[in-house]
């Protein structure tokens, strides 16, 4: 019996997912292709939804790829979606934002940290996170914190979870990925229990790589205030 194509609806999700999942490993394409040797012209199709998008033996191909990467991942899931979504395998698991606790003795309270922040440094950018977009490194209600660099600069960013501003949308927390053409750029949510839109190709108008991040008590240790 003849196979038959995929709906447009169902590649575009599978490209969706791909980039996703790129993001929970912070890689460009050309890394994974010195790593792996899979074509980057052939990850772009699959990753844009294009020439019909992923194939069942190109899926494979990537299931055994992201296992490599410690990423536990499954068939049925990254081509139709059906099942638990993948996760970090516990032994190589991707750390949480380290954070400690500290006393009320030990710090201001958060209202008091966003302003001594924004008094000492004319390029920080902060923000609370609203959704679940980034859980669990990221909950919800946590507030981060970042320094926008310049627009140059932004490509170095690449990898890493920032506070990104676009013309499109409010400050958003994402993590940053290399677009398929030069200066754009995919924005993806690392929670792929729900479904966040991976935005990509996006013009990003500023960055700031995340260095601080507050939840009620706990305080975010790379974050050295000045004295």
């Amino acid at each position: 019996m003849t196979q038959q194509p995929a709906s447009a609806s169902l590649v575009q999700q599978r490209a969706k997912r791909l980039l996703a999942l790129r993001g929970m490993i912070g890689l460009s394409r050309d890394a994974l292709h010195k790593r792996y040797g899979i074509a980057k012209a052939t990850l772009q199709n699959w990753e844009s939804a294009r020439a019909g998008g992923l194939s069942p033996k190109g899926a494979r191909m990537m299931v055994k790829l992201y296992r490599a990467e410690k990423i536990a991942l499954s068939y049925d899931w990254l081509m139709h979606g059906v099942g638990s979504g993948p996760a970090f395998c516990a032994q190589e698991q991707q750390p949480v934002p380290s954070i400690i606790s500290t006393t009320a003795s030990q710090t201001k309270n958060l209202a008091d940290e966003i302003l001594h922040l924004r008094q000492l440094y004319d390029n920080v950018v902060d923000m609370p996170i609203s959704d679940h977009a980034m859980s669990p490194q990221y909950p919800k209600d946590m507030h981060v914190a970042g320094f926008f660099v310049d627009h140059s600069a932004i490509a170095g960013l690449c990898g890493h979870d920032c506070i990104i501003q676009t013309h499109d949308y409010p400050l958003l927390c994402r993590r940053l990925l290399p677009g398929d053409d030069a200066g754009r750029y995919h924005l993806v949510a690392l929670n792929l229990t729900v479904d966040y839109p991976v935005l990509t190709n996006m013009e990003v108008i500023a960055a700031a790589k995340i260095v601080w991040c507050r939840a009620n008590e706990f305080l975010h240790p790379d974050w050295q205030p000045a004295a």
